[in-house]
């Protein structure tokens, strides 16, 4: 059996998780807890923590897994022209270190390489470690005393918990779209993953092979249930709206899985499913183990603190290569041939018979040729990045004024039509921002009378473009008259560019 330890250093306390896998990838628990330095100032703290625990698990000759939260993790998101998959690192390489600060070449850097489009043009993701957390991540890779490390995000490993079935219908549909390349404008079905620990949360929005949108949010202490769930949901559809249009695709969030123990999750299922309007699942960590009866130490087997852990090496232990490793980089492929040791023969012959000198000496010309036709064809993809930086500039800007454009004296008159007429419905205050590309958040406030109405209208401005969100109604009675009054939030999506006549069926 294989073994396998993951960690994770938030600055305070170390945790971790031991486990050996079978060649089915079942996981069987080694050990698995939190420690905490004797000097948490001491720059050396986290080293020696996770040396006393290689010493401890014996797995000075396994595979460490070092996760780090998605605030250490600096990202940017950028269209690449056509591209080989060979000339990509190189490429996603040069266009990262125009949008990172501090990145240099050799910066640790990994990208993720979303399906291109019909013209070959794709969306990647490229992230690098922040410059404050690069000396603390390479004194654990080098003085840690594994021979084999990985750095990975730890929202990431959250794919694992996705049920099995339905991450193999999805695989499946994922790879036909891959094949067939992504038009541009279908919305991709996506899981968002949220695994509630007792300090922070990790949150994941997930195709069924590539994650789309990560972030670790931090906790406060002590806070209740009921107001825990507001937070973590408000922080959720924060950093949802905040992307908007700078996703790599557009998403709809089908499903969503809720990590840890069920008092931790404890009114989270039905918060997260009124809110988009998609089922809620909920997981436990000690599912990814083999062991029924197996429990975490510390009294606390369900905490979602090691999800993550646990995610990453389940991932590790089936053979799935990581989204993102930055130990082991995507890096452009050597060129591989069968004829390799039939040549290494010839050559070892040639030699021995005194005359493989000349053809010795052919190979390095024709090694310095084909490094001047990359040299040369490294400098053209250079100036074709300069040469179109003010094109693609362009076309994203208009790309999304395109997108943000409404035609508010119609989306007010759709929006009044479907309202009760007053002076059933009476609103008070309104007003509209931006919320990304596409999309604008419109805030009012009003009185129902009598407070039905209020329920009536929110049924009918919820469709496709519209999402409407009134978290209380307050009902008090003025005069002889029962009235509501209640305060809503509306998302409105751009219905997008009008089709041509012909297509639409209207006769000119």
């Amino acid at each position: 059996m294989a073994r396998f330890l993951a960690i994770r250093w938030n600055g305070r306390s170390l945790r971790f998780v031991c486990a050996d896998a079978d060649r089915g990838g079942r996981l069987t628990l080694v050990d698995a807890g939190q420690r905490l330095p004797t000097d948490a100032q001491s720059a050396t703290a986290a080293v020696d923590l996770l040396r006393q625990i290689v010493r401890e698990t014996k797995c000075e000759k396994q595979r460490l897994l070092i996760l780090l939260g998605r605030g250490a993790i600096e990202s940017t998101t950028f269209d690449v022209p056509p591209a080989t998959e060979d000339e990509l690192p190189l490429l996603v390489r040069n266009l990262a270190q125009q949008n990172i600060a501090g990145l240099n070449e050799d910066g640790p850097l990994d990208f993720i390489a979303y399906p291109p489009r019909a013209d070959g043009s794709r969306t990647v993701s490229a992230l690098s470690i922040m410059s404050e957390e690069q000396a603390s991540v390479r004194q654990l890779r080098e003085q840690c005393g594994c021979r084999n490390v990985s750095i990975l995000v730890a929202p990431h490993s959250l794919r694992a918990f996705a049920a099995a079935s339905a991450a193999s219908a999805a695989s499946a549909d994922s790879a036909q779209s891959a094949a067939s390349g992504w038009d541009g404008q279908t919305p991709v079905e996506t899981t968002l993953l949220v695994a509630r620990g007792d300090e922070q949360a990790d949150v994941l929005v997930s195709t069924a092979t590539l994650p789309l949108l990560s972030r670790t949010i931090r906790l406060p202490n002590a806070l209740p249930q009921g107001e825990a769930a507001q937070f973590l949901i408000g922080e959720t559809q924060r950093t949802l709206i905040s992307a908007g249009g700078h996703l790599a695709q557009r998403t709809r969030i089908s499903r969503v899985v809720l990590i840890g123990s069920s008092e931790a999750t404890r009114g989270l299922a039905e918060t997260f499913t009124n809110h988009y309007q998609a089922p809620a699942e909920h997981a436990e960590v000690l599912s990814l183990l083999a062991g029924a009866s197996v429990e975490l130490p510390e009294g606390n087997p369900d905490s979602a603190d090691y999800a993550a852990l646990l995610g990453a090496i389940s991932e590790a232990a089936r053979g799935l290569r990581p989204a993102v490793d930055f130990a082991a980089p995507k890096r452009p492929q050597p060129t591989r041939s069968s004829h390799g040791r039939w040549l290494a023969a010839l050559v070892a012959v040639l030699l021995v018979a005194g005359g493989g000198t000349s053809y010795v000496w052919s190979q390095f010309d024709e090694l310095d040729g084909e490094n001047a036709r990359l040299s040369v064809r490294l400098q053209e993809l250079n100036e074709l990045i300069k040469d179109t930086e003010a094109r693609r500039a362009l076309v994203t800007a208009m790309t999304t004024w395109e997108k943000n454009r409404f035609s508010w004296p119609d989306e007010l008159l759709d929006i009044t039509t479907r309202m009760p007429a007053r002076p059933g419905i009476t609103v008070q205050q309104l007003s509209v921002s931006a919320a990304g590309p596409g999309t604008s958040v419109a805030t009012f406030s009003g009185i129902g009378k009598p407070p039905e109405l209020i329920a009536q209208m929110e049924r009918a401005l919820r469709d496709g473009r519209h999402d409407i969100r009134i978290p209380a109604i307050r009902e008090q009675l003025v005069g002889k008259e029962l009235q509501g009054s209640f305060q809503a939030t509306l998302t409105i999506r751009n219905a997008g560019p009008a089709e041509p006549a012909a297509k639409a069926g209207v006769t000119p």
